[in-house]
């Protein structure tokens, strides 16, 4: 099946923002759709869509880029995966491109050509893209989610913030003596989680007073 028309549930929506050949897509108007999550400021939304445009136009393919939002994307990409029929791409998340490796294209050419291009990718980028060797999605972007840490309460066992989880381990020993456990959140904290900072799931004593729904 050519990739224009395979199921992609990968994150090639940065190779279309950079221009990068489509391969297979080589009729004219022939329409390439793509589906990613709202985004929390509507703009954004907007100027994808507006990226997506100008890249059809000079390629001379219509691109149409839908939206929806996150709580519902991933049953709508399970539902199109188990149909096998949907939109051409699909944004990738987190091990996505393990579960669903049997409908995915190998777009190895089409990372490593960005790879060279753009001066290379960070080692998570392969272990949440790659499956066997091959690329199975495209690494669109990358941020992270820094800790508040009560720096208050690990100077009283007299201990510095964390760098390793062997740290935490010994630091959390060393705090749970104290009264001051620390928690970690491994399930889904719905509707707490719609009110709480994403620090409180890693580590609650050291950062909120509530207490998450599971401890360690």
């Amino acid at each position: 099946m050519k990739r224009g028309t395979q199921l992609f549930i990968g994150i090639l929506v940065a190779a279309l923002l950079l221009c990068t050949p489509l391969g297979p897509v080589e009729a004219q108007n022939q329409e390439l759709t793509v589906l990613v999550w709202s985004h929390f400021i509507p703009d954004v939304d907007e100027v994808l869509k507006k990226h997506a445009e100008d890249f059809g136009k000079m390629k001379g393919v219509t691109v149409r880029i839908d939206t929806i939002a996150h709580k519902q994307f991933v049953s709508k990409k399970a539902a199109e995966a188990q149909a096998r029929s949907g939109h051409d791409i699909i944004m990738n998340y987190g091990a996505d491109p393990l579960v669903y490796d049997n409908l995915l294209a190998d777009v190895s050419d089409l990372v490593g050509d960005l790879n060279q291009q753009y001066g290379g990718l960070i080692p998570l980028a392969a272990e949440t893209c790659q499956v066997k060797g091959r690329w199975k999605s495209v690494p669109w972007y990358y941020y992270p989610y820094p800790l508040v840490v009560r720096t208050d309460l690990i100077e009283q066992v007299g201990e510095t913030p964390p760098d390793t989880w062997d740290d935490v381990l010994r630091i959390g020993t060393k705090l749970k003596k104290i009264g001051k456990p620390i928690l970690f959140s491994i399930v889904y904290l719905a509707p707490d989680y719609e009110r709480k900072s994403l620090s409180d799931s890693y580590f609650s004593s050291a950062t909120w007073s509530e207490t998450p729904n599971t401890t360690t």
